[in-house]
């Protein structure tokens, strides 16, 4: 599914987010291959630059002016999909030179958790094949969301009753969330093309789109309760959620929760 961009009139679409008035850190978690040899120039996702940042995170989160709530990560390999901690760090430690990531991953998210950082990991968008290659996974979510410490994220379509038809899920999926139906651009924020104009926006779908929703979601809780764990934070969210059942064929992992800030809000701890 090709993004479309979207040129509104300024103050023509007025879009809050999830947390309004919280800030953004923008960590690089991909490399830039610039064009060559005929090849035009491209991007793809590192694991050393991913847990460098997180790790930076965790470092420095007290060097930012307010509390760092949440990390939202979109980066996720197939290929080693799992249903639990254990098989995600089986699937991992048969391919010797990226078996090193599991302990990393694990490790980083860990430290977060224990700064009252909630470890937001997008689950996958290999729910459904988009190519003869693709293998499609099911009920299990990719790694590195399959690590314990993460917050596995699916997501569900535009009616909000059903898992989007791409997305992947498992019993480790933690939460779910507005991810786009895959066929429509329904998730739109601002998009900086050249010249950074900002009342350009991006339409885009996928579990990439649901995750950023939990990490607001946990931005608005840290605000009302700054002391609280994420487990507690997320437990509030999973107690409070709308259960949405994954009826898609082979798919049998049960009803997930659909994260609802006002009923969380309203609850409390």
């Amino acid at each position: 599914m090709d993004p479309k961009t979207i040129h509104p009139p300024a103050g023509e679409i007025n879009i809050a987010g999830t947390a309004p008035g919280s800030k953004l850190i923008a960590v690089q978690t991909y490399s830039y291959i610039p064009a060559s040899r005929g090849a035009s120039e491209d991007f793809f996702p590192d694991t050393e630059l991913a847990v460098a940042g997180l790790e930076y995170i965790a470092e420095n989160h007290d060097s930012f002016g307010v509390p760092i709530a949440s990390v939202s990560f979109s980066i996720g390999t197939e290929e080693y999909s799992a249903a639990s901690d254990e098989q995600c760090r089986e699937e991992i430690a048969v391919a010797p030179q990226v078996s090193w990531q599991y302990d990393a991953y694990k490790q980083v998210f860990a430290k977060l958790r224990n700064l009252k950082i909630a470890a937001v990991v997008a689950n996958g968008n290999a729910g459904v094949a988009i190519d003869e290659q693709m293998e499609v996974q099911k009920n299990e979510v990719e790694f590195p969301a399959c690590i314990d410490g993460a917050i596995a994220v699916g997501a569900v379509d535009d009616t909000l009753k059903n898992l989007a038809i791409y997305s992947e899920n498992g019993p480790n999926t933690a939460l779910l969330a507005p991810g786009g139906d895959g066929s429509q651009d329904t998730i739109h924020s601002i998009w900086f093309p050249a010249g950074y104009n900002n009342t350009d926006y991006r339409g885009w779908a996928g579990t990439s789109e649901a995750a950023p929703y939990v990490a607001g979601a946990f931005a608005v809780l840290r605000q009302k309760y700054p002391n609280a764990g994420v487990a507690q934070l997320l437990k509030l969210f999973q107690d409070t959620g709308t259960m949405v059942n994954d009826t898609r064929e082979g798919f049998t992992v049960g009803p997930k929760p659909l994260i609802q800030i006002d009923e969380a809000l309203k609850r409390g701890l």
